[in-house]
């Protein structure tokens, strides 16, 4: 109603109370993520004169840090990749792997394709000349796989989940296939079972798109990193 009636000062104040990050006498311990969700809503529509989207990004920040899996979190992600100042800090590889983690987006092809990328920007290339990337990625990456390479082979990686029928899949679920694959070749072996099969599916079904076109071109040229070191 506040807003409607264009008193927005008045609005930001009841959403910030709302929130948890203006006290009143008798603060709570916990926040209700849908406030934060309402605030962000509400600064995404509003946003202040010069406004250098760190408020806005804060309260994203805030709301990924207590919902992982919110949908939310490829829109902070893109924040801190598109602008240095407020991502130069940030473990945006470590945001993408926990976000795979949770079933909701373990067939999304829009974080396998930023992770394929991530990984791809710190995979070493097969020309020795060419100088190798900074190991800051690398060592996010070894952090994120360290507390996974146990279970996400099994979980995502698995030769047996892919299409087995003779009709061919749609497009964009070989392309999901393709970046899932790329990420499996950085992350295991260069020979691993599924990023075989899913050379062996591309190819039989003669299906061209970008993930699998990655792929092969990933493989020509990038090596596989070295995580165990």
């Amino acid at each position: 109603m506040l807003e409607q009636a264009g008193d927005l000062d008045a609005a930001e104040d009841v959403l910030l109370k709302y929130a948890g990050r203006r006290r009143g006498p008798s603060p709570s311990a916990a926040v209700w993520p849908n406030a934060l969700h309402l605030l962000y809503a509400f600064y995404e529509r509003h946003p202040h004169p010069n406004d250098d989207q760190r408020k806005r990004i804060e309260v994203l920040e805030e709301l990924c840090a207590l919902v992982p899996s919110h949908r939310l979190t490829l829109t902070l992600y893109r924040a801190w990749r598109d602008d240095a100042a407020l991502g130069s800090d940030k473990d945006r590889v470590g945001l993408l792997f926990t976000l795979l983690d949770y079933a909701a987006w373990r067939n999304d092809v829009r974080p396998w394709r930023l992770l394929a990328r991530e990984l791809t920007h710190c995979g070493p290339p097969l020309d020795a000349v060419t100088s190798p990337p900074s190991t800051t990625v690398v060592d996010a990456v070894r952090r994120a796989w360290s507390v996974r390479k146990d279970w996400w082979p099994p979980y995502h990686f698995t030769a047996a989940s892919l299409p087995r029928d003779s009709s061919t899949p749609p497009e964009e679920t070989v392309s999901l296939i393709g970046y899932k694959a790329t990420v499996a070749y950085f992350l295991l072996t260069a020979d691993n079972n599924y990023t075989q099969a899913a050379l062996t599916l591309v190819d039989r079904f003669f299906v061209k798109t970008k993930g699998t076109s990655q792929l092969k071109k990933i493989m020509r040229k990038r090596s596989t990193l070295a995580l165990d070191s």
